[in-house]
């Protein structure tokens, strides 16, 4: 059977990932496609960053969920987790969160 630690790990590493993938998606839409649009008349930026936010924003949620049922959290990091990617660019900020958990499952699985 597979370690369950180190599938924790895994999922930790994946939901850093997208949550620095939906960060950075949303920082091209707002940073280049909406300027370009409104200041160029230049819509297709926003045509196709606009589909791809929003695709890293619902996978972000999907592994969030995911990794919430895996794990034992407090409600406090439930709702941190969840209530952060409604703020623009929040998701950023749960990166070190994540790195913390990582962190903490690496030293438990060593150990």
């Amino acid at each position: 059977m597979a370690n369950p630690k180190a599938h924790n790990i895994t999922q930790f590493q994946k939901l850093k990932f997208f949550s620095l993938l939906e960060t950075v998606s949303l920082l091209l839409l707002v940073a280049i496609a909406v300027p370009l649009k409104y200041f160029n008349g230049w819509d297709t930026g926003v045509h196709f960053m606009g589909p791809i936010h929003g695709l890293t924003f619902f996978t972000y949620i999907w592994f969030a969920v995911q990794t919430i049922a895996d794990s034992k959290w407090t409600p406090l990091e439930i709702l941190r987790l969840v209530v952060i990617t409604l703020i623009p660019f929040g998701v950023y900020f749960n990166l070190s969160f994540i790195k913390n958990k990582i962190a903490k499952l690496d030293e438990t699985q060593s150990s």
